[in-house]
């Protein structure tokens, strides 16, 4: 742990967190099942903003997409049967 690294821990905790707390990413949606740490998050954000340095707003969501795990493809619909809203759904406020 560097030097930098204790100094915002101790910050964390000053602010009445638990250092095994997870707090949040500045670019990545994690839900709380992983089991990260304040130091876990603070190096996963410290290597995406190294990486992403010169990068464009596209490259930039690229490169977190993938990091993540996503693609933009759309799912493959090839063999599936396609199902009728039913009548509810076709009177939905929202369209669903």
């Amino acid at each position: 742990m560097t030097y930098y690294e204790k100094t915002l821990l101790r910050k964390w905790v000053i602010a009445g967190h638990s250092p095994h707390e997870m707090p949040p990413s500045r670019y990545l949606c994690l839900t709380g099942s992983e089991p990260y740490d304040f130091l876990d998050i603070h190096r996963m954000d410290k290597e995406i903003r190294r990486d992403m340095k010169g990068m464009n707003k596209d490259e930039q969501k690229a490169y977190l997409m993938e990091y993540m795990g996503w693609t933009d493809d759309e799912p493959s619909t090839e063999g599936t049967d396609f199902i009728e809203p039913s009548e509810w759904d076709q009177d939905h406020p929202f369209g669903l």
